[in-house]
């Protein structure tokens, strides 16, 4: 019985402390989605295409490099494609990457590094 009650504890613990992160995932779908958009701001820059929202970005992997928890940031890597658009792209690279939640947590932040 009490080997149940500590089963059952540890079950709940971990769900609310993998719900409750201060730090985003690399993977986390709300990264991906502003991943996505500052992937589009630079392609949209680079090749200074006005249809940068038409361009198709997949990802293949997500390493986390670096987790800094008293800034509450992670660091990352994606494997990316980028095709389609109007210079009928077809990119796969890697990007370097830091996500983390805006102090309202309403929003992931993502910055692209070298």
């Amino acid at each position: 019985m009490k080997m149940t009650k500590l089963v059952v504890f540890t079950v709940i613990a971990a769900f609310f402390i993998g719900c409750g992160s201060d730090i985003p995932k690399c993977g986390d779908k709300e990264v991906q989605a502003a991943l996505t958009d500052a992937i589009k701001k630079i392609y949209k820059k680079r090749t200074g295409s006005k249809d940068s929202d038409r361009l198709d970005i997949s990802y293949k992997g997500f390493m986390t490099e670096k987790v800094n928890e008293e800034a509450k940031k992670v660091y990352c890597r994606a494997e990316v494609t980028v095709s389609g658009g109007a210079n009928k792209l077809d990119d796969s690279r890697w990007f370097n990457y830091m996500a983390k939640y805006t102090d309202d947590k309403e929003q992931v932040y993502v910055e692209i590094g070298n």
